[in-house]
């Protein structure tokens, strides 16, 4: 279960009693972030970034949400016109 400590911190807390994991963000949070685990990675999503680290709580990289392409605009190429 992933909880809001304070602004910049997010603490994983396993459900088998593990010890509880903090990862500590960049930057302050205005919002609760979505959080997930895929793969090797665990990924914390605001409206307008999404947050990466390693299980091991080390911070990977954020990127902007707005700079994000759409998946329906992947791998369609240019236009052709007639």
């Amino acid at each position: 279960m992933f909880k809001l400590k304070d602004p910049t911190t997010i603490v994983y807390q396993p459900a088998d009693g593990q010890v509880p994991k903090e990862f500590r963000l960049p930057v302050k949070l205005t919002e609760e972030p979505a959080c997930q685990i895929i793969g090797q990675f665990v990924y914390f999503t605001t409206s307008d970034t999404r947050f990466v680290f390693s299980l091991s709580g080390r911070f990977v990289f954020a990127s902007s949400l707005d700079l994000m392409i759409p998946v329906e605009h992947i791998n369609q190429g240019p236009r052709q016109s007639g």
